[in-house]
């Protein structure tokens, strides 16, 4: 089980680390073993996008949340191209301005919008802890 846990999936595809930042410079370096990594990374979500797509008959948005999602341009990019035919269009300008904040991210026209929501587990947690304690 730890091996399952610690030293598969993009550490064990990449051969050299799970970080995202990491395997992104390590790829813009000519590392294949990162390319391949995040690869497979933007393919798998890709799967899970059109599996939903399918059971829910369309979807009216994409989001993007989490540290990846609001932080990591190139994999929004990576894990929308293709979806086009699902109306999934990233305007790539936006996407390349787009930095921990909340945004629509889809190009004019787009049938679906992509957006960026922050996740503010922080804020959050402070406030539910003010309700408990009150």
């Amino acid at each position: 089980i730890d091996y399952f846990n610690h030293a598969s999936g993009l550490l064990g595809v990449s051969g050299s680390s799970a970080d995202i930042r990491e395997l992104l410079k390590r790829e813009a370096e000519g590392d294949p073993h990162a390319h391949a990594a995040l690869e497979l990374y933007a393919y798998q979500i890709k799967k899970y996008v059109g599996a939903y797509v399918a059971v829910l008959g369309g979807v009216d948005m994409l989001v993007f949340t989490g540290t990846v999602g609001e932080r990591s341009a190139p994999i929004r990019k990576r894990i929308a191209e293709g979806l086009g035919y699902f109306g999934i269009v990233l305007d790539s300008v936006k996407n390349e301005n787009c930095f921990e904040r909340d945004m629509l991210l889809q190009a004019p026209g787009a049938a679906v919008q992509i957006a960026v929501v922050c996740s503010r587990e922080m804020d959050e947690l402070a406030r539910l802890t003010q309700v408990l304690h009150h």
